[in-house]
């Protein structure tokens, strides 16, 4: 019922080897603030992703994503709707950047 400020940091690192080899050697890294208002029920919120691919065989597909969007907590986490805009640019500078908009619903039933 409180206002309440929000973290994430994540780190993974992926690594397919001969098992799996179309899942190539990645780090990928995620950070995300938001802070949740609790009179109107929505957060806004910011992210960074970097997902760099180690050894690199096209540069092209390293990329860090920026994104900022909204949170509404239509019924605390048992409903959620967000939107997101996000801006991915690639490592490879030949390559331009791009953007996604994203709106989401995430249901919880017990």
């Amino acid at each position: 019922g409180k206002d309440e400020v929000a973290f994430l940091a994540q780190g993974n690192h992926y690594d397919g080897g001969k098992f799996i080899t179309t899942l190539p050697r990645q780090n990928d890294y995620l950070a995300e603030f938001g802070y949740y208002l609790a009179a109107s029920k929505v957060q806004p919120f910011v992210k960074l992703e970097d997902q760099k691919f180690n050894p690199d065989p096209s540069p092209s597909k390293s990329q860090k994503r920026y994104a900022v969007g909204l949170n509404y907590y239509a019924s605390g986490q048992n409903l959620k709707f967000t939107g997101q805009l996000t801006h991915i640019k690639f490592q490879n500078n030949a390559l331009h950047g791009t953007n996604e908009y994203t709106v989401q619903m995430q249901v919880w039933y017990y």
